[in-house]
């Protein structure tokens, strides 16, 4: 899984508000346009949305966007929280909690080909950049 930080990499929203249908409509936005221009079908590059998933431990997932290229899979997860007020403590719990959720769907599917995943945050961005780094920081050790 990789991780990082920077003005090409992190994606905020601007304004004051962001609420869970601000994250449904972003997610929704983004899978689609992804979707839109990554497929290739002449290429072979095939690009699917909500793809359940059975995990080792029995539980199902669901893959935002699931890449197929090359007998490769790109997995890409979008989370769409509210940063702004998180603390460091809540940037590691949720960098361990989405880290693990990437990892468990990478594992899964590196079974049968190379698989790679990422995490696209999407949410409104927390107002001190430390909590920001270790949010990012704690992702990149998950995997």
């Amino acid at each position: 899984m990789s991780a990082k930080n920077g003005e090409n990499h992190v994606v905020g929203w601007e304004g004051n508000k962001w609420n869970a249908q601000d994250g449904t409509s972003t997610h929704k936005n983004v899978e689609e346009y992804v979707e839109d221009k990554v497929i290739d079908h002449e290429k072979g590059i095939f690009v699917s949305s909500e793809v359940e998933i059975e995990l080792e431990s029995g539980r199902n997932g669901k893959i935002d966007t699931l890449i197929e290229h090359d007998n490769k899979y790109t997995v890409i997860d979008y989370k769409t929280n509210n940063m702004h007020d998180w603390t460091e403590s809540d940037a590691r719990r949720y960098g361990k909690e989405h880290g693990q959720q990437v990892q468990e769907y990478v594992s899964v599917l590196g079974k049968s080909r190379d698989t790679e995943g990422y995490i696209v945050a999407l949410g409104r961005q927390p107002e001190d950049p430390n909590v920001l780094q270790t949010y990012v920081d704690t992702l990149s050790e998950q995997g």
